[in-house]
């Protein structure tokens, strides 16, 4: 404990948690599990291993190969849906959930008041269970240590159905994927080149979800009743690294994207 730089009260607390769990028939190990080991078997046992990332690799232009993680899209899109902290305030028409909310003057900066949604779900929108569902993007380089030396590029997003105000928390997003940094290029346009198949890997999920009709899933009204619909998961817009990601959409076969 003296090692670790914990606190003191701390040595008590473990040792009075060991006690109890001994008492209750708990067998601890005589060799703790590795972390990667203790990770996967907790995600098992918590029933999260389906929101647990997945190692994708890419052909690099210019040869070689690039990993990088990746998530289950759909997963990640449900798991904001069930999250309680914003289930109960989605802006969804329970009424009519294919029409946009009732007019509400203290929601004039949400997406549904705007033309994209009503040009967007004449377009998508064909049965009373569909409801449109804007995909919000956020895409940008942070650094985790100086010079330069270590960062890290979250491809995140969230749901035009989310007001805004929940949009400024970060539960109310999830990442998709990271975009490594590439070396140095050698010749112009290779690194361009492979960040674009970087995002087809990472945007594969929302692909396959935008080519299949939409995400089908169980979601809860006001009533707290569950209800069977059809999200359509177009592009909103995109926050970040802009012309990246534009590029990347224009270049390939991302469909349902804003115009």
């Amino acid at each position: 404990m003296c090692q670790i730089g914990a606190n003191l009260y701390a040595y008590n607390r473990i040792l009075k948690w060991g006690q109890e769990a001994h008492a209750k028939g708990y067998t601890f190990p005589v060799t703790a599990l590795k972390y990667n080991a203790f990770m996967s078997d907790l995600a098992k046992r918590l029933e999260l291993d389906h929101l647990s990332y997945t190692v994708a690799t890419i052909e690099k232009a210019g040869g070689g190969t690039l990993s990088f993680p990746t998530f289950n899209f759909e997963a990640m899109f449900v798991s904001l849906l069930d999250d309680t902290r914003i289930q109960q305030h989605l802006l969804i028409n329970w009424d009519d959930p294919s029409k946009p909310p009732p007019f509400n003057k203290k929601e004039l900066n949400e997406i549904h008041s705007g033309s994209w949604h009503r040009k967007t779900s004449s377009k998508l929108l064909t049965t009373i269970k569909d409801i449109l569902c804007g995909i919000i993007f956020f895409i940008d380089r942070t650094h985790v240590a100086d010079k330069e030396k270590l960062t890290l590029c979250p491809v995140l997003f969230s749901l035009s159905i989310i007001p805004r105000w929940l949009r400024n928390h970060s539960f109310a997003w999830r990442p998709i994927g990271f975009i490594p940094k590439l070396p140095k290029q050698r010749f112009k346009g290779q690194n361009a080149d492979t960040t674009h198949r970087v995002l087809g890997s990472i945007l594969s999920g929302l692909l396959t979800a935008q080519l299949k009709g939409g995400i089908k899933c169980s979601v809860r009204d006001k009533f707290n009743v569950p209800r069977q619909v059809v999200f359509k998961v177009p592009i909103c817009f995109i926050i970040g690294m802009l012309r990246v990601m534009i590029l990347y959409v224009e270049d390939t076969a991302v469909i349902n994207r804003s115009d």
